[in-house]
């Protein structure tokens, strides 16, 4: 994963939507949070997130206000679609 190569520049990464009137519920309650890359959760939310899912992770080169960062937990918890034994349960930022 680039992202994490480049981990030192860039300790944070942003999940970010399509934006549009097709972006899931879940996956718009993400958009714009920020996550510290060094949080396990937190990278098993790399995209994509289902069947069609658009979004993406952007790295976020500096630190947010500390309320600003979000657990990766927190975002397990809002996509949790993902993680039952589905296809898309595979952490892509591990592969």
């Amino acid at each position: 994963m680039r992202a994490w190569a480049d981990k030192d520049e860039f300790p944070y990464i942003q999940y970010s939507t399509a934006g549009d009137a097709n972006v899931r519920t879940s996956h718009a309650v993400l958009n714009h949070k920020i996550f510290n890359i060094n949080d396990e959760d937190a990278r098993k939310l790399y995209p994509p997130n289902g069947f069609g899912c658009r979004c993406e992770m952007i790295e976020y080169p500096y630190k947010p206000h500390e309320s600003g960062v979000s657990k990766g937990s927190w975002g397990i918890g809002q996509l949790g679609h993902k993680f039952n034994k589905s296809q898309f349960a595979v952490n892509r930022a591990d592969l």
